[in-house]
């Protein structure tokens, strides 16, 4: 017989979100082009909903002064930067530059493929020996130049965005330990040596840092769904035992588990500081926020974290032009598409995201039916 849960009695999402110290969200670098777009969004939506952080996708489109030869096409400018931190700033809300070590050192090419970007178009010998069955590039971790590279990214950015912390990614580096710098040393060494040095640069300059955390969970412990992706099988997850425990974990399941979300449990016991990052499924977001509502209570859960993986002018299109005063008014979210499936589409994408913001940040003065 299924249970019968008595919804009545469950606290609303957005009072979950509300309650807990950090309310993050996602959103890629602006530009010339659309920062007055940033701006307005900044004013008009993220501050009155709450957030306190705003996480900025770069990678490499950014404009690093330190090292103009890795600046991707199309960055965002120093001169906007300066923008986005004053509007930030004049709204009480922290900007967190994202960057990506050391994998996803590639980008769609446009023709169903991958191409090399930033840090190995301009060193292609920093590049790791590629795996046929990786989609992605990886920069080799223990390649001499790479950390001085990345130390001068991470100046600028702490610089220009006036900020304190910074995301350094380390997600799904499914391509470490194959050339023969790294040959015969453990991946979880590898993994746990960069994030380690990368931390303690930060925190010497004030800062604190955030990362994925799925290079840390082991597939064999948790029936998660996107194995390799949001677990991992690279012999990466005994990092755990020796990653600097006063980083900020962002973990992410974007669907709904049928055996529940195992992992906020998990970096509690492990002593992390972790987020509850959710994306395009609001069932699946609802149930990642409740099992961190469990845990309230203890200081490492620090809250929730929306990414959006979406392009602004789509992304905004679903929140501006009155559809979060409809979704207060109604409780009904607009022509909703939720889960399951993952193939990627920009428009399909950003319309989820805006779905999931607003079941998470917008309570509703009505209940839909």
């Amino acid at each position: 017989m299924k249970p019968h849960i008595h919804r009545q009695y469950l606290k609303p999402i957005p009072d979950i979100v509300g309650s807990l110290p950090v309310r993050a969200m996602q959103l890629h670098g602006p530009t010339e082009e659309n920062i007055e777009m940033f701006e307005k969004f900044v004013e008009e939506v993220a501050a009155p909903a709450g957030i306190t952080h705003i996480t900025l996708c770069l990678y490499y489109r950014f404009e690093f002064r330190s090292h103009p030869e890795i600046v991707a096409p199309n960055p965002t400018s120093v001169a906007v930067a300066k923008r986005v931190a004053a509007v930030c700033k004049r709204n009480g809300i922290t900007v967190v530059p994202e960057l990506d070590f050391p994998g996803h050192q590639c980008e769609p090419d446009g023709k169903g493929g991958r191409a090399s970007r930033g840090i190995i178009v301009a060193y292609p010998d920093m590049e790791e020996p590629k795996l046929p069955t990786s989609d992605t590039h990886s920069v080799c971790v223990r390649h001499p130049r790479l950390r001085p590279i990345m130390y001068d990214m991470i100046d600028d950015l702490m610089e220009v965005f006036e900020t304190d912390t910074i995301h350094m990614g380390f997600d799904e580096a499914q391509c470490i330990g194959n050339c023969p710098r790294c040959a015969g040393v453990p991946n979880y060494i590898l993994f746990a040596q960069l994030v380690n040095d990368a931390n303690r640069y930060i925190k010497k300059k004030g800062g604190q840092m955030w990362m994925w955390g799925d290079r840390m969970l082991d597939a064999s412990l948790f029936p998660l769904r996107d194995v390799s992706y949001e677990t991992t099988i690279n012999n990466t997850a005994d990092a755990i035992k020796y990653i600097d425990k006063d980083i900020v974990i962002c973990d992410w399941h974007y669907q709904r588990e049928e055996m529940g979300q195992l992992t906020p449990s998990y970096w509690e016991l492990k002593g992390f500081k972790h987020l509850a990052t959710t994306f395009r499924s609001v069932k699946g977001a609802e149930q990642f926020i409740r099992a961190t509502h469990v845990l309230a209570e203890s200081p490492n859960t620090l809250g929730t974290y929306l990414s959006t993986w979406a392009l602004y002018p789509d992304f905004y299109a679903n929140l501006m032009d009155g559809r979060i005063e409809e979704y207060r008014k109604t409780g009904v979210l607009p022509d909703h598409i939720d889960d399951e499936t993952s193939w990627y589409d920009p428009k399909r994408y950003a319309h989820m995201a805006a779905n999931v913001f607003l079941a998470m940040f917008v309570r509703p003065d009505k209940k839909a039916n």
